[in-house]
């Protein structure tokens, strides 16, 4: 399978996984947000990041350690995101974003 038509299938993976995630995890942390909200901010952290990581990161990056450090900046990046869209402490926008990043690299490592 071409690099492109695996990136799709990740991608469309990742949404769905971190939407799932999020979704669940808000149910505890966020109480007045609507659920279209949170899907959409989701949905925009994921589609923002994952191209970043599989086709730009690892270019600049010589370390065989970039998936590591990628990560580590999908998670800064999508905090953020969280924090921001969702209006929501930093810290629970991090626990989102880790819960949701580390389910999707899980299943990811399963699946792929």
């Amino acid at each position: 399978m071409i690099y492109q038509t695996l990136f799709l299938l990740a991608l469309l993976l990742t949404v769905a996984v971190e939407v799932c995630a999020v979704l669940f995890l808000s149910s505890f942390l966020i109480k007045k947000t609507k659920i279209s909200k949170i899907v959409f901010a989701s949905v925009l952290a994921s589609v923002l990041t994952l191209p970043y990581l599989w086709f730009v990161f690892p270019v600049y990056t010589a370390s065989k350690y970039y998936v590591v450090f990628g990560e580590i900046g999908v998670f800064l990046i999508e905090s953020f995101i969280y924090y921001r869209l969702l209006e929501i402490k930093l810290w629970k926008a991090s626990v989102l974003s880790f819960a949701s990043n580390a389910l999707s690299i899980l299943v990811g490592l399963i699946a792929f």
